[in-house]
């Protein structure tokens, strides 16, 4: 009795880890198509389109693009942080100064102190 529980409790490990391994070969096997089929996407008008700016694909333009490409970001999540960036660059250098980090952390700092004095 003892050898056969313990040989049904090693069958069971066995057979969950067997299970366990076949769903993650599976997973990569089918993630792996999915950026294939991406990939076979990409063409001329594709890639002009990441530029933003009109001088050429940056290589933050390539990164961002391909990640939204490849579903990886969402795209209103990158509008979002765009506009949040033009809005932080006040002179619209497309620079985030000392002095745009400053504002930054001065409007963050306002911010937590507003809510601290609500509490």
């Amino acid at each position: 009795k003892t050898f056969l529980i313990f040989y049904i409790l090693i069958t069971v490990v066995v057979g969950a880890s067997a299970v366990g391994t076949v769903q993650s070969v599976r997973d990569q096997l089918a993630e792996e198509k999915r950026e294939a089929e991406l990939l076979n996407r990409l063409d001329f008008s594709l890639l002009s389109g990441l530029d933003q700016d009109g001088n050429g694909v940056t290589i933050d333009e390539y990164v961002v693009g391909m990640a939204i490409l490849m579903e990886d970001i969402d795209p209103k999540k990158v509008a979002l942080l765009r506009n949040q960036f033009r809005e932080y660059d006040k002179d619209g250098s497309g620079v985030l100064t000392k002095e745009d980090l400053r504002g930054i952390a001065q409007e963050q700092q306002d911010k937590v102190s507003q809510k601290q004095e609500k509490l």
